[in-house]
């Protein structure tokens, strides 16, 4: 994770094809099921990926969940944030896809307390055995 965390920061075109091939089939199918179109899609990723790198760029910036998790909560709070400035009047399937986002900061939180959980388990064991684990994993 921290090898594309900072491919990215450098804007290298690998890290974004990856984050595209992970992400954007996910974001997509989000999208139209909201009764907009592949278009629309592919311009709410990419103005997520300015946001991500914007804010990957910060000093303070600390990403606490992983980065596919990360990447579709910046889709989702973009895609909400456009259906705002539309003042869009939301159909039932949309207010459902608007309880969704709870649940996307419900995934977050959890990914926060397994990320801890795995921390203090790494800090128990040998330095060949993290250097290990890292290697095969990380």
């Amino acid at each position: 994770m921290e090898d594309i965390i900072s491919d990215l920061k450098t804007e290298n075109t690998f890290a974004f094809g990856k984050l595209y091939q992970d992400n954007f089939g996910r974001v997509s199918n989000f999208v139209q099921n909201n009764s907009e179109n592949r278009a629309d899609a592919e311009d709410l990723f990419q103005d997520a990926m300015m946001v991500l790198v914007e804010k990957l760029r910060q000093d303070y910036f600390q990403l606490t969940a992983s980065i596919n998790t990360y990447v579709y909560a910046i889709c989702k709070n973009l895609w909400f944030k456009k259906l705002r400035d539309k003042n869009y009047e939301l159909t039932v399937d949309e207010l459902q896809s608007f309880y969704f986002l709870g649940s996307i900061t419900s995934s977050i939180e959890n990914e926060k307390i397994y990320s801890e959980k795995l921390k203090g388990y790494l800090l128990k064991i040998t330095d060949h055995c993290n250097r290990l684990i890292r290697d095969i994993f990380f």
